[in-house]
């Protein structure tokens, strides 16, 4: 788990973390560089933004841009395009079971994760390249 913990989620967050705390494949490791966010998005399969107000995701974007499963839910600003597009796991904001649930399934189902990756990578063509970016932008001045 990476990003910034602000000091009022410190106590929600030593709940939560405490059970997981001894299993290797659980870590958090706070904020990241830029650069160890591409290297961290590269090595994955799966990209949970389990933000539950959120404007715009770039690591969603990101996620896409690497070919990479994005697991999320609908208070996520990008979470309309991925969804629209089948490109993506959602979950029920503020459901633990329903995020569980989506990360069970990614777990279970690497064929169907590797599917979603390239649909993300698609999905960041359609919208989110660059170029896709620009071309929406000018529209927007005309």
């Amino acid at each position: 788990m990476a990003g910034r913990l602000l000091q009022a989620n410190t106590a929600f967050w030593e709940a939560a973390y405490a059970p997981v705390r001894d299993f290797k494949e659980v870590s958090y490791v706070g904020s990241l560089h830029p650069d160890e966010v591409s290297a961290v998005i590269g090595a994955s399969d799966v990209i949970v933004c389990c933000s539950r107000d959120e404007s715009f995701s770039l690591v969603c974007v990101e996620a896409a841009k690497y070919q990479r499963a994005v697991l999320l839910n609908d208070h996520v600003g990008v979470a309309n395009i991925f969804m629209q597009e089948g490109s993506c796991l959602a979950f029920d904001v503020g459901n633990a079971q329903s995020l569980a649930n989506a990360m069970c399934f990614a777990y279970e189902n690497p064929e169907k994760v590797e599917m979603l990756g390239v649909k993300a990578r698609n999905t960041f063509e359609q919208y989110f390249s660059f170029e896709q970016f620009a071309k929406s932008f000018l529209a927007q001045l005309d």
